[in-house]
């Protein structure tokens, strides 16, 4: 008999607003144009609102001055899967005093431009799943890694052995 597969677990609120916090890259979906685009970006999450910087352009112009969007984020740990959606609506910025308290300002972001416009995602909605996968195989930095731990371990051991004359 085979075992079921994974099985599916609806996050709570907490644990939701938990791993949100967590990151610090995610993707934002909005309508741009006359299709659907998505865009990663760095964001960070403030008084329960995601907010995050920006440079001029498509990403900019499609939110107008506010835009139904979602955005998402997820992770693995070990073998444990998540992901969290936050619906809601996105707003440029300009209260000096919001983007300090907030400090998206220093956000540091991994995506290259100048991001001199502050956007604050209010959500109407988070929601979140996670589930455990199979085990995956090694990748070739495990078996690096593991082999490296291995020799030193025996290294070790060899001087160890020449020290006390054990063998």
């Amino acid at each position: 008999m085979s075992s079921p597969g994974p099985q599916v677990e609806h996050l709570d609120d907490a644990d939701c607003r938990r791993l949100l916090r967590g990151g610090d890259l995610g993707r934002l979906a909005l309508v741009a144009g006359n299709r659907v685009d998505v865009f990663p970006l760095n964001y960070l999450v403030f008084d329960d609102d995601v907010y995050f910087r920006t440079a001029p352009g498509t990403k900019l112009d499609a939110l107008g001055e506010s835009a139904d969007v979602a955005f998402e984020v997820d992770g693995r740990q070990r073998r444990r899967v998540w992901s969290v959606v936050v619906h809601g609506t996105a707003r440029p910025i300009s209260d000096a005093e919001l983007v300090q308290s907030a400090r998206i300002s220093r956000l540091t972001t991994d995506l290259p431009g100048e991001k001199t416009h502050y956007v604050r995602l209010e959500a109407s909605e988070v929601t979140g799943r996670a589930f455990s996968g199979p085990r995956r195989p090694w990748t070739a930095g495990q078996f690096v890694l593991t082999g490296a731990i291995v020799a030193l371990v025996v290294a070790v051991f060899g001087i160890l052995a020449q020290a006390f004359h054990l063998g």
